[in-house]
C-alpha cells in the first residue's frame, strides 16, 4: 500500500479551511535525504514533522504541523511507520 488515509481528531486549518482527513504516501528514499530514518521510527517530533511535509496531502508545512494536537501527531506518525514495517513481519499486536 503506497498511501493511507489517515483522520484527525481535532484536525488543523491549511489555508483557512478545517482539514479532518489527510492522506500520507510511501515516501521514496530522496524525500528521506536530511532526516534521521531512526528518529522517525521512534516518533521524533522534528523528525517527523519535516517528512510529512514531503509526504503530505493535502501539502502541510512545518510550522503548520506545529499546531497538530498531539494525538493527531501520533496517528500521522503510527501511519508512517507502517510504510517502514516488512508486510511480513509479525504484528505487535499478536
Amino acid at each position: 500500500m503506497d498511501t493511507k488515509k489517515i483522520t484527525l481528531r481535532k484536525g488543523l486549518t491549511l489555508n483557512g479551511e478545517a482539514v479532518t482527513e489527510v492522506t500520507i504516501r510511501r515516501p521514496n528514499t530522496g524525500e528521506l535525504r536530511g532526516i534521521k530514518l531512526m528518529d522517525v521510527l521512534q516518533l521524533d517530533v522534528s523528525e517527523l514533522m519535516k517528512l510529512l511535509s514531503r509526504i503530505m496531502v493535502p501539502f502541510a508545512n512545518e510550522s503548520d504541523l506545529a499546531d497538530l494536537d498531539p494525538a493527531d501527531l501520533t496517528a500521522l506518525g503510527v501511519g508512517v511507520i507502517d510504510f517502514f514495517t516488512p508486510s511480513d513481519a509479525p504484528s505487535p499486536t499478536k
